[in-house]
């Protein structure tokens, strides 16, 4: 006697048989095929091993970020949210923050505040190219600087509000509105950098590399400072495997 089994294909291309009237949950048609005694004969021409599934490696950075070259930044200064830092898009950033708080909130997010030479290539360009995050020529009022405001104000402004006041590459409000936490030193090892200047300073504190380095105490919280995150980019290899 001969009786009728049913079979399927595997991912590899091999028959699997089936019992009669058992089911399998397969993506290739299923073949059929007779049991003799003594003899399996397949009546159909095989099954063809499926092709190679492709992997997308994921992106060199999160889509709040722009790449530049070995690292990621932020588009825009952090605001902190249930404690982590978030992209302040459209809103005030954070502001009268320590730097403590700034790093534990960018460590919480699952990124780390820049180094002081990440920030200045975000401002200046991977090559570098230029003295400001738009160019080499000051002009007064592009970003949130001293030029609009009255010292005895606090004329924080949402992040992004000045159109204009974006790298070419879309990383916004590096000149102004708030000073930015970065990791980088002081001489003394005690004292932390900030960059970008704040919405009372002129084109001395908001240029790409100022003569004048400011810094202050990592547990102080003074009005108009703020951060933004940073985070080492994905290289293509690593991304390949994740």
């Amino acid at each position: 006697s001969v009786l009728r089994y049913a079979g399927a294909c595997d991912p590899r291309g091999a028959m699997l048989p089936l019992l009669p009237g058992a089911r399998v949950k397969t993506r290739r048609a299923v073949a059929a095929f007779f049991l003799a005694p003594h003899l399996l004969t397949l009546l159909t021409a095989g099954c063809a091993p499926e092709a190679p599934s492709l992997r997308v490696a994921p992106p060199p950075c999160d889509e709040r970020m722009v790449h530049l070259g070995s690292f990621c930044v932020d588009r825009h200064a952090a605001v902190i949210l249930r404690g982590r830092a978030q992209p302040a898009t459209s809103e005030l950033p954070s502001s009268g923050i320590s730097y403590v708080d700034a790093d534990r909130a960018c460590r919480a997010a699952g990124y780390r505040l820049c180094t002081e030479d990440e920030w200045s290539r975000a401002c200046e360009g991977v090559a570098p190219t230029r003295r400001l995050p738009y160019g080499d020529t000051w002009e007064p009022h592009r970003c949130n600087g001293s030029e609009w405001n009255d010292p005895l104000d606090l004329p924080l402004r949402p992040s992004g509000a000045f159109a204009d006041c974006v790298s070419p590459e879309g990383v916004h409000d590096l000149s102004g509105n708030v000073w930015e936490w970065t990791s980088g030193f002081d001489p003394s090892a005690m004292l932390r950098e900030l960059r970008g200047g704040g919405a009372h300073n002129g084109e001395s504190q908001s240029v790409c590399r100022p003569d004048d380095r400011f810094y202050l105490a990592p547990e102080l919280d003074v009005g108009l400072v703020g951060f933004r995150c940073c985070a080492p980019a994905r290289d293509a290899r690593a991304r390949a495997q994740e």
